[in-house]
C-alpha cells in the first residue's frame, strides 16, 4: 500500500504513522525506508529522522 503512495508525502507520513500509533501495526525495514526516502525527497527531514528512530526503536 505504501509503495502506490511513494509520490505523496503527506499521505504517505499519515498512513505509516496512523498505523504505528493507532493500530500498532509493527512496519518493516523496508516500509520505514520507503517512506523515509519519499520524505527526504520532500526535504522532510524532521519526518524522516521520527521515521528512522522508530526503526532504532524497534530494534
Amino acid at each position: 500500500m505504501l509503495i502506490s503512495l511513494k509520490g505523496d508525502a503527506d499521505s504517505s507520513f499519515y498512513l505509516f504513522k496512523c498505523l504505528r500509533e493507532q493500530h500498532g501495526f509493527c512496519h518493516s525495514r523496508f516500509s520505514c525506508f520507503l517512506v523515509a526516502h519519499v520524505l527526504a525527497r520532500e526535504k522532510r527531514l524532521r519526518d524522516v529522522l521520527w521515521v528512522l528512530r522508530s526503526l532504532v526503536e524497534k530494534e
